[in-house]
């Protein structure tokens, strides 16, 4: 059997995508760029465009966008000075938490253009995972794993767990968290509390 791959949709940035997440429920789609600017695309209905000439054109935000596809909604934020390394929305949809080369943790309202947190840290951090329903995970460029709890400005946990830079960590459906790194290892943790 031969299968096909076609294009469904493409959104549009002004500069290199570096990281892209889904929602919970799939309608929402939230892309990074190497600039800090954070878009999140509605991909459960399409904006009210018009068609001239092939061209759908569509109004959002003050904005109009043209492309030769039917348009989605688009929100767009500037969220951090440098590149965007890592994305999650929460478990509502309503927010999402960034991070970036400028060393800072950012929790968003993308709907409100509203930062409700904004969190620095010692390194980069390269990815993360949701820990407990107010928690993240995450892993830096030191190596190191550390538990975030969203209302507080510290790690409540870190560990050092590469000697290289953390690149890739996942959440177990049996809370069991799965990190790699440039040490060559993948590192299945257990988290005991």
């Amino acid at each position: 059997m031969n299968s096909e791959m076609v294009v469904e949709a493409e959104f549009d940035h002004d500069t290199a995508v570096v990281c892209v997440c889904l929602s919970n429920d799939s309608s929402f789609i939230s892309s990074a760029t190497k600039n800090g600017q954070l878009y999140v695309w509605e991909v459960t209905s399409q904006c009210e465009v018009f068609s001239k000439n092939g061209e759908y054109l569509c109004h959002n935000q003050s904005i109009i966008y043209s492309s030769t596809t039917p348009v989605y909604k688009m929100y767009l934020v500037a969220v951090h000075t440098g590149k965007i390394t890592a994305l999650l929305f929460n478990e509502d949809n309503k927010s999402v938490i960034s991070c970036g080369a400028d060393k800072l943790v950012v929790v968003t309202n993308w709907q409100s253009d509203c930062q409700l947190r904004r969190i620095f840290t010692e390194h980069i951090i390269n990815c993360l995972t949701w820990d407990l329903e107010d928690s993240i995970v995450v892993g830096d460029t030191d190596g190191q794993i550390q538990v975030w709890h969203l209302n507080l400005n510290v790690p409540q946990y870190s560990h050092k767990a590469y000697q290289g830079s953390i690149t890739c960590i996942v959440k177990a459906s049996n809370g069991s968290i799965i990190t790699c790194g440039k040490s060559n290892k993948v590192t299945v943790w257990k988290t005991i509390r």
